[in-house]
């Protein structure tokens, strides 16, 4: 139950490290706003709104950026408890102890 537990929870945090983004750049393309990041333009402004995009985009973006939140949390949880009150070993197989690190 674990190991699936984990593989579901990682698999959700890198679904919502692209989702979230990209939910924010749809949300940002139907203000009509210019997007230029650290000065390098990626969407022109002067553009209509367009309510299409940004509704469901609003909706989501918020929900599941609150969600990813969330998983981060309980992400550092899991690996406190492994660390600090199992110690099982499973925070030094990630590289968080002696003996730890990439094989």
């Amino acid at each position: 139950l674990g190991g699936r537990a984990a593989r579901l929870g990682h698999l959700a945090l890198y679904a919502l490290m692209l989702v979230v983004p990209l939910l924010a750049l749809l949300r940002h393309y139907g203000s009509g706003r210019a997007f230029a990041p650290f000065g390098l333009p990626l969407l022109p402004g002067g553009r209509e709104r367009i309510e299409a995009l940004m509704q469901p985009a609003n909706l989501a973006h918020g929900l599941l950026a609150w969600l990813l939140l969330a998983l981060v949390a309980g992400h550092v949880g899991m690996v406190l408890l492994h660390r600090l009150w199992w110690r099982d070993g499973v925070a030094a197989r990630m590289g968080l102890g002696r003996g730890g690190g990439p094989r």
